[in-house]
């Protein structure tokens, strides 16, 4: 009955496209975004200040500094370059809850070119809803949401 429901009503493929685009993005949200409090570790607030290092270096354009900041990372930089969209604000302690939003838009920058990325090569909007809703209800990736981590963001 419900499926009859549905074939009725042939829904616009525009209109269709941006529901499951919303969709997948709804699904992933949890992992991405964490309103919890959240206690930083020793790591994070190691890469955290090595993002302020950064944004001091690179708004006082000191390359001498931007190669010290760099001579630290164990990892890959780029959550060193995820405050240097917010100009000097985000080099200061103050300042640094911006790193976690600019973490935040990242990933989700990332969803969608992932899920716009998948639809181009052909893979069926069902396949990625399923993925999205597999991401979406691991309880180790919502536990770990928004951390200041690379493995986190590359994840």
């Amino acid at each position: 009955m419900i499926s009859q429901y549905f074939l009725k009503l042939k829904p616009d493929p525009i209109i269709a496209a941006w529901i499951s685009l919303v969709t997948f993005l709804g699904l992933e949200f949890r992992t991405i975004i964490n309103y919890a409090p959240y206690p930083l570790s020793w790591d994070e607030a190691y890469y955290l200040h090595r993002a302020v290092c950064m944004n001091q270096a690179v708004y006082s354009l000191s390359w001498s500094r931007v190669t010290d900041c760099l001579a630290g990372t164990h990892k890959g930089p780029i959550v060193e370059l995820l405050g240097l969209p917010w100009g000097s604000v985000g080099g200061t302690y103050g300042g640094v809850g911006l790193t976690f939003v600019a973490l935040g838009l990242f990933v989700w920058i990332l969803a969608l070119l992932t899920y716009l990325v998948c639809i181009r090569g052909g893979i069926p909007v069902a396949s990625l809803l399923l993925g999205a809703a597999a991401i979406g209800l691991t309880p180790s990736l919502r536990l770990t949401a928004g951390a200041m981590m690379t493995e986190t963001l590359l994840g």
